[in-house]
């Protein structure tokens, strides 16, 4: 796949934002992959995970019709003080079903499967054999669905998970996906995606929907570790949160090394052993048990992909993110912003160059008004398109960098890297199929030195004499 030599003025025309024909070719290429937007802004929906309440109003709403949607939810997602009532019918009926994420360990000492249901707080249930043979992410990442129960008071578990319907997209054909994505221009398919994240395209500028599409590229490229500190309700938690089944947020609080790394007493990998992506949100208020420990082993993972605890050794592809609020516009000098706003941990210059960039979180709108931020619009269903997000990891567009940008002097090894990481993850998302004229690839490769001269700024703010002034100088090699 290479850079095709077009003029910008040729591929860079699309519909207008809002053209019926443009939603109407979507949702023909992607025949029942497409879900309305508008629907699942609902508060019926409101408790359940994006990527779950976009595939039951792609399968239970017709036209604007949600009645069986909301009974659906009404009937079988538990609330949390209901948890007794549905235990209490399980022992008295014998079986029920329930909408929980469902998720199975495995205890190699008694030769068991060990499953847990959240809503029910339940660690260790039984569950046939047949259905983690079925379904082996139940083994990875674990699967949200309709989770059959049955009470069964002479086994050891009493409760045996025996049927299982996922509510999640287990397989994609990635190569038919790119083939399909061509059918679209580049800055139409960049208003697809989002809209696809649920935000209304008509209320983004063309520089602010990369900015919004930078937070997709650790879904899509591996090892990349951003940063984006930004003024509130910019939508970054809800993403983060919402949009794939391969990530997981940690707000706050405590972090061990055995949540991150290897449990050596369980023997049960980390986050970042089973993860795509994994946000430390509200960073500034994150500590860590055994702080050098963790912090080191970061530092080792973040250069290395390779992380050691105990007896465990072992290599993730695993991308980190790290989010923050701030109180700022763009008159603020944003540098001496972020440098305020970072924790102490972030301050120490090894762990900062680690970084690849700063995603810039102030250059984005508050999102407010419904009717306005939004997307009223068609979309991918987000299930799926997580789905083709953890597959596009496994292509590699950071050759183009090397292929067709001549770096200057003032670029570090590790500038280089992280250009070309942020810079392959863009075009995956922007155009899957690697085909961009040399316009659109500039400003890619713009947003990606900008991302990174963030981190640049902050190292010589905070040791001038070791890190020089930044001059990040770059041509761009055409045919």
């Amino acid at each position: 796949m290479s850079i095709l030599s077009t003029t910008a003025a040729t591929s860079m025309v699309g519909e207008r934002v809002g053209s019926s024909s443009l939603w109407n070719r979507l949702s023909s290429v992607f025949k029942g992959l497409v879900v309305d937007k508008s629907l699942v802004h609902n508060q019926y929906v409101s408790r359940l995970p994006r990527f779950v309440s976009e595939y039951l109003v792609s399968k239970l709403c017709r036209r604007n019709d949600c009645r069986r949607l909301v009974e659906f939810v009404r009937k079988y997602y538990p609330d949390p003080s209901s948890r007794d009532k549905y235990l209490h019918e399980l022992m008295v009926k014998g079986s029920i079903k329930i909408i929980d994420e469902l998720k199975v360990t495995v205890d190699v000492k008694r030769g068991l499967l060990k499953a847990s249901i959240p809503s029910l707080g339940l660690t260790s249930a039984g569950i046939l054999d047949e259905i983690v043979s079925e379904h082996e992410n139940l083994l990875r990442t674990g699967m949200w669905g309709v989770v059959e129960l049955a009470y069964k008071p002479e086994t050891d578990e009493k409760v045996v998970v025996v049927g299982f319907t996922p509510f999640q997209v287990s397989r994609v054909d990635l190569d038919w996906f790119i083939d399909a994505t061509r059918k679209f221009t580049p800055r139409e398919w960049v208003d697809v995606v989002v809209s696809t994240i649920g935000l209304n395209p008509e209320a983004y500028s063309w520089k602010q929907k990369l900015v919004l599409l930078l937070r997709l590229v650790p879904f899509a490229e591996p090892n990349v570790n951003l940063a984006e500190f930004g003024p509130r309700a910019t939508g970054k938690t809800f993403l983060y949160r919402n949009i794939s089944y391969y990530s997981r947020i940690i707000s706050g609080g405590r972090i061990t090394p055995a949540q991150l790394f290897y449990n050596i007493i369980t023997k049960q990998p980390g986050l970042i052993a089973v993860k795509d992506v994994v946000v430390f949100d509200e960073v500034a208020r994150i500590k860590f048990t055994g702080g050098e420990e963790v912090v080191g082993k970061l530092k080792d993972y973040m250069e290395s992909g390779f992380f050691e605890r105990g007896p465990k050794q072992a290599h993730s592809d695993c991308s980190l993110v790290f989010i923050g609020n701030i109180d700022s516009d763009n008159k603020v000098d944003q540098v001496e912003v972020l440098l305020k706003s970072l924790p102490s941990f972030m301050k120490d210059s090894a762990f900062l160059d680690r970084i690849h960039g700063f995603i810039p979180g102030w250059s984005l709108p508050k999102i407010m008004v419904s009717n306005i931020h939004l997307s009223n619009k068609p979309g991918l269903v987000i299930d799926f398109y997580a789905e083709v997000l953890h597959q596009l990891r496994r292509i590699d567009y950071r050759r183009m960098v090397l292929d067709y940008v001549e770096l200057g002097k003032g670029f570090t090894i590790r500038d280089e890297k992280a250009i070309a990481r942020i810079v392959s993850g863009m075009i995956k998302i922007i155009a899957p199929h690697g085909e961009l004229d040399k316009h659109l690839f500039k400003e890619i490769v713009d947003l990606a030195v900008k991302t990174r001269s963030y981190t640049k700024h902050l190292l010589h703010t905070l040791l001038p004499s070791e890190y020089p002034t930044p001059i990040l100088e770059y041509k761009i090699r055409w045919g």
